[in-house]
């Protein structure tokens, strides 16, 4: 090969080279770009979550002040009337409807997902559902609780438990695992409903779902957070 035509065969491969290295640069810069681009969007909705998270807490502040404000509007009336058995009636009434915290003595349960899966199972045996909750807390009813939580969301009759993905609904709001179920009445009773559950002895017990349970002293069980209006606006009070 004379020397022109290995000069001609040198500049091709360099202009070649010299090509795809400016594409190379050029895809990596456009994606470089794109991250960016992503990393500030991702950041924008994280500040946008916690404004709204923010403005949330703000009207539950407010929303607890009103009740707190109309509470003792109440009880001054009650009281001016000399209406001891009246005011009693109606402590008792907010505290079984889960309207105002209570504290006392009871067990405090935790439930978590199985560590280690069989291989080749179904991996839904391993894991809590919705309907978990559901049986275990209709169970620990049986022992006559004065008052329930799971994840510091009141338990009410009205209190849906929802499956939601990888998580479960508790009041509309969302919780993972693992869930803590605050039980305030008696110890005993309450172990032995939960320790009798069929879900504990035939799915817990057989898969390895986690549970603790413990005795406990001053327990406190915070009141329905949600808005109540909503409990009871498609109903009629009959006479």
């Amino acid at each position: 090969m004379i020397k022109s035509d290995k000069k001609n065969v040198m500049m091709l491969v360099f202009m070649i080279l010299g090509f795809v290295l400016a594409l190379q640069f050029r895809s990596v810069m456009s994606t470089n770009e794109e991250e960016v681009s992503t990393d500030e969007t991702v950041e924008s909705l994280q500040e946008e979550l916690e404004r709204e998270k923010m403005i949330g807490n703000n009207l539950r502040d407010e929303l607890n002040e009103s009740i707190k404000r109309r509470d003792t509007i109440l009880r001054d009336i009650m009281e001016e009337g000399d209406s001891t058995d009246i005011t009693q009636e109606w402590e008792r009434a907010r505290v079984a409807a889960g309207l105002t915290e209570v504290v006392g003595d009871g067990v405090i349960i935790t439930l978590n997902d199985a560590l280690e899966k069989v291989e080749g199972a179904d991996v839904s045996n391993y894991v809590l559902h919705d309907f978990s909750l559901y049986e275990v807390l209709n169970d620990i009813k049986k022992a006559e609780p004065i008052a329930i939580s799971i994840n510091n969301e009141r338990i009410l009759s009205t209190t849906e438990i929802v499956c939601a993905g990888p998580t479960v609904r508790i009041n509309r709001n969302r919780y993972p695992v693992p869930y803590e179920i605050k039980v305030i009445g008696d110890a005993e009773k309450i172990r032995e409903a939960f320790l009798n559950s069929s879900m504990v002895i035939t799915t817990f017990d057989v898969y390895n779902i986690r549970y603790q349970i413990r005795d406990e002293k001053n327990i406190v069980i915070p009141k329905y957070s949600g808005n109540t209006d909503i409990l009871t606006n498609v109903v009629e009070v009959i006479e």
